[in-house]
């Protein structure tokens, strides 16, 4: 059996490469390039008009003209960078297992209101592989097959089957080509766009 584990050096690589193609960075960068550049000039205006200003005025417009807008200048940044951060980050100690029979993926959800276990095992039988398809805009493998997925919570599993989803491997294990290589051997299914 083979084994493989997420690597978080590899996971905050794949954070910056993924969000570049969301259009909130492609749009939203730019937005908050106007925004600092309004602010500073306004931030330059105030020191210009400062010494015919009475203090309390300036005391007054400080915190209302140049805190509140850096203070939503850095929420939409914080938005911006954000794009598939949520989905790339929702598994904590993920490990993939591969045996003569199954993949096994295996990890903590981090987000427990969107996924409410312990943990998750997700299983792939091979012979239930229909087509296997690499993402290269995501960086991410997509598998078209029937598994299982088991929730264990506070020691109960609960195990429903999913044929309506595909199965996805994020590119942020540390042999990310050989778990590839011994996916395709295993499943005798090639994986479309791999070498592209």
């Amino acid at each position: 059996m083979e084994e493989f584990r997420a690597n978080r050096n590899k996971e905050k690589k794949l954070i910056k490469l993924v969000r570049k193609r969301f259009k909130r960075w492609l749009i939203g960068r730019w937005v908050v390039l106007a925004a600092v550049i309004g602010i500073v000039c306004y931030i330059v205006h105030i020191i210009l008009l400062a010494p015919n200003a009475p203090l309390s005025d300036m005391l007054l417009y400080i915190p209302l003209v140049i805190l509140l807008p850096a203070v939503g200048t850095l929420v939409l940044y914080a938005f911006i960078i954000s794009g598939g951060r949520d989905i790339i980050l929702a598994r904590s100690a993920e490990k993939v297992f591969l045996d003569s029979e199954k993949l096994r993926n295996v990890f903590t959800p981090i987000h427990k209101q969107i996924t409410n276990a312990d943990v998750v095992v997700i299983c792939v039988p091979y012979d239930n592989i229909i087509n296997m398809l690499w993402n290269n805009n995501l960086q991410r493998l997509e598998i078209t097959a029937e598994h299982t997925q088991t929730l264990v919570l506070h020691g109960v599993s609960t195990e429903r089957t999913i044929s309506n989803k595909p199965f996805i491997i994020y590119d942020y294990f540390g042999s990310m080509d050989k778990l590839l290589s011994q996916l395709e051997e295993r499943s005798s299914i090639g994986i479309t766009g791999r070498n592209q």
